[in-house]
């Protein structure tokens, strides 16, 4: 797969699994745009999270570049209930 960078509707760059840098410095930008091309070297984790009071910040372990899917799973059917001896207490 190849990447490539069009300005105004005409192809300006074409590169697979490189880099390219568009001479813009002094031009159009103080510095020159590098553009990457990743492909294939991108690897998404999914994961999965139960809501809690506090707040969750999800991120992608080491070794991943990225989240892909992340599901949040239901709040828990006993979320909020107060049990003594095995029986749900109720509060009025």
């Amino acid at each position: 797969m190849s990447t490539t960078i069009s300005y105004k509707g005409g192809q300006i760059a074409s590169f697979a699994n490189n880099t390219k840098t568009l001479t813009t410095a002094g031009k159009y930008l103080e510095a020159d745009i590098l553009v990457t091309d990743v492909t294939g070297t991108v690897t998404l984790q999914d994961k999965s999270a139960t809501p809690t009071q506090a707040t969750q910040t999800i991120t992608a372990d080491a070794g991943y570049t990225g989240l892909g899917t992340v599901t949040v799973n239901p709040i828990p059917n006993n979320y909020g209930l107060i049990t003594y001896n095995g029986s749900v207490l109720t509060i009025s």
